[in-house]
């Protein structure tokens, strides 16, 4: 992971565990100690402006989330069909998952 330029002159922030999260924040860092307004934060005709660098990190983070929330929507799903298939009533029954391996023995014998 690359560092990140977090401290603008009068605020700074600390780096948290996600990419995504540190490159906003370092947008916000980098406005802040480029220009002493927020109203110089928007587009100008020579560079991207800051106002459109915040935004973009903050649309990659809300991306990157949408993709994780999506992973663990699968991943539940994929728990509670396997425990439907293991057991019944929040219990597993160790009968039916040693029947059911044996079954997955013997189709890759």
């Amino acid at each position: 992971m690359s560092e990140y330029n977090l401290h603008a002159y009068h605020y700074g922030f600390h780096k948290v565990k996600h990419h995504e999260i540190n490159k906003l924040l370092e947008s916000v860092a980098m406005a802040g100690k480029a220009y002493h307004n927020t109203e110089c934060w928007r587009d100008d005709e020579y560079s991207e402006s800051a106002e459109s660098k915040i935004q973009k990190a903050a649309e990659s983070a809300s991306s990157r989330m949408e993709e994780l929330e999506a992973q663990n929507a699968e991943l539940k799903a994929k728990a509670k069909r396997l425990h439907d298939e293991l057991g019944t009533g929040g219990r597993i029954d160790v009968s039916f998952v040693l029947e059911h391996l044996k079954g997955i023995f013997k189709e890759q014998s």
